[in-house]
């Protein structure tokens, strides 16, 4: 039986995140930030989405979120809000379902919500707990199945999600004398394991974790490093093979990922040196980045940090940071229906892009003057302690 190791260099993953030159491929596209440090335009909704809708979900005593949200999802036609313990399922409308909430420590139980998914073929979702559990239900709370991470030492399994039908996919670190290890981690149903991507970067010096962000795109795992000396956007097919994505060119702006005093770069408001700040949000046609530009000069009005939003096309392999089209206001001009400016949340597997308020903004903004009359509506019919209101975007 193989071990641990040798599953590692059966996969040959050192082509991948070694310190080889990358080699790029037919479908990589080069994310050129160092070349439009400088640049800025507003960018209108209208020039990449089709429609907006503002959904207000159901307000009632069953259907109250009253916990944190961790998650919005909007797969086949329901909309997935998971807070701290529970998800509220809603129809595309905001008609309240049901609601997942089987907290406990029985064997079809899961004991709290480190993270949760939706599966875009079923619906059904996927909830992993700190102690390792994967429990699947249908929208309506019923057990599905359960699946036990591997039994790894020094290992901290983190955003695990269900890839197909038996493969699951999770971030890991592990620390060991030679630093942290693992970065993510196939597994079958079983807890065979299937797949080890090794660390990106060997910076065991800093002790600091490395562990990506996996971000469902079609039929393929985006896997995405921040804060690490990774340069490129990597994405797992269903057959267990790595391919080069997106490769980001930083430049003279990239972090010094080396020296000593990094950390206190990262955590710097002055330096000239330029970091992912944020998820990475994907549509059919497009990428969407928040840089946080530090000390670089922008047009960046007060706030804490200096983020700058990017969108890339995919299909023109054209990088574009915007402007702020609102004073204060992060992303896109909605001249849709001239209501607020957009930027996404979260991301689904037919086109769509999510964003949400609380009722009580979404009251406050509409009462600017420049809210169009359809937001004006909602907002005339909300209370301050209802329930969110989903905005859902149709992509082009």
């Amino acid at each position: 039986m193989q071990s641990y190791r040798e599953i590692v260099i059966s996969v040959v993953l050192f082509l991948f995140f070694g310190c080889s030159p990358i080699t790029e491929k037919a479908d990589s596209r080069v994310i050129d930030i160092a070349a439009k440090v400088g640049t800025g335009e507003i960018v209108n909704l209208s020039q990449i989405a089709d429609e907006i809708r503002y959904v207000p979900l159901e307000t009632k005593k069953e259907s109250l979120i009253d916990g944190g949200i961790i998650y919005v999802f909007f797969e086949k036609g329901h909309i997935y809000v998971v807070d701290n313990t529970n998800v509220k399922i809603f129809d595309s409308n905001g008609k309240y379902i049901s609601t997942i909430n089987r907290l406990g420590r029985g064997p079809e139980e899961y004991s709290d919500i480190l993270n949760a998914n939706v599966d875009p073929q079923n619906g059904n979702v996927t909830i992993f707990s700190y102690s390792g559990t994967l429990k699947e239900y249908d929208i309506y709370g019923n057990f599905i199945s359960s699946v036990q991470i591997p039994d790894l030492k020094g290992c901290d399994f983190l955003n695990c999600i269900k890839f197909d039908d038996n493969t699951y996919l999770s971030s890991v670190q592990q620390r060991t004398d030679n630093g942290i290890e693992y970065s993510l981690i196939a597994f079958d149903s079983l807890s065979k394991v299937k797949l080890i991507i090794d660390n990106p970067a060997d910076n065991s010096e800093l002790n600091m974790a490395k562990i990506p962000n996996l971000v469902r795109f079609e039929n393929k795992i985006r896997i995405v490093h921040r804060d690490v000396d990774m340069d490129t956007i990597y994405s797992l097919t269903s057959n267990m093979n790595l391919e080069q994505s997106f490769i980001f060119n930083y430049g003279k702006y990239k972090m010094p990922y080396n020296k000593s005093n990094y950390k206190e770069i990262l955590g710097s408001k002055t330096s000239n040196n330029i970091s992912l700040s944020g998820d990475v949000i994907e549509s059919g046609n497009y990428l969407f980045f928040k840089f946080n530009f530090r000390g670089i000069k922008t047009e960046s009005y007060e706030r804490r940090w200096n983020i700058v939003c990017g969108i890339f096309n995919k299909v023109d392999g054209k990088l574009t940071l915007m402007k702020e089209p609102v004073k204060g206001k992060l992303g896109f001009r909605n001249d849709i229906d001239t209501g607020f400016v957009f930027w996404p949340y979260s991301q689904c597997s037919d086109n769509y892009l999510l964003s949400m308020y609380p009722a009580d903004k979404f009251i406050t903004l509409a009462d600017s003057s420049v809210s169009s009359a359809k937001v004006k509506e909602i907002a005339a019919k909300l209370d301050e302690n209802d329930n969110p209101v989903v905005v859902i975007v149709k992509m082009k």
